[in-house]
């Protein structure tokens, strides 16, 4: 459905007006362009070209395990789905892997974007505000996925492989060693309290 609606807006503008909206749209945007690339030079002077272009290497690296590990979840999720509790193949599984896809593309892209205006300012330090996220935002999407596959597998397989299992583990680990700290802060400040009073 989503995707009859969306070739059905394509053909509207591609033929409104007779073809005209296409060609005054395909001149607009040639000036655009060449205005832009005009302008680049002026606009990056002084600033480092491979730290405007980090974050877009970083985008693209780590978008294509994300994708193929979201694919591989789809695809075991689904399989859970009917071979396991007998139901039919729902296409909301696959609406809601596209719509995870775009927002977390959406919000890093963002990301990338203000990263690379703020190198062009010239502001390392607002670059790092900017670069720090997109890295954690994607190491926290892959990981959630990758989790989600590795629960996926053992339910269809009866047993999770190893390296889901070692992920599992460091997970458990830092968890369990977040919560000490955080018990040990509370008992501190409580002990702290007691020595005032």
């Amino acid at each position: 459905m989503i995707i009859k609606v969306g070739l059905n807006f394509l053909l509207k503008i591609f033929t409104y007006k007779n073809g005209a909206s296409v060609t005054f749209s395909f001149i607009s945007s040639l000036f655009v362009s060449l205005g832009i690339g005009k302008y680049t030079d002026w606009f990056m002077h002084g600033a480092d070209k491979k730290i405007i272009y980090m974050p877009m290497f970083v985008e693209t690296v780590m978008f294509i395990p994300f994708l193929l590990i979201c694919t591989m979840d789809l695809r075991y999720g689904s399989k859970v789905a009917m071979e396991k509790k007998g139901e039919d193949f729902n296409w909301d599984r696959v609406w809601d892997t596209v719509s995870k896809i775009f927002a977390i593309l959406f919000i890093t892209s963002m990301l990338v974007f203000f990263s690379m205006i703020f190198e062009s300012l010239q502001s390392r330090y607002l670059w790092w505000i900017t670069f720090i996220p997109l890295c954690f935002l994607w190491v926290l999407a892959i990981s959630f996925e990758f989790g989600s596959l590795g629960r996926h597998i053992g339910e269809l397989r009866g047993n999770k492989p190893e390296i889901f299992v070692f992920f599992d583990k460091l997970l458990e680990v830092l968890q369990t060693s977040a919560l000490n700290r955080v018990k040990d802060t509370i008992d501190n400040v409580k002990q702290e309290d007691i020595k005032n009073k």
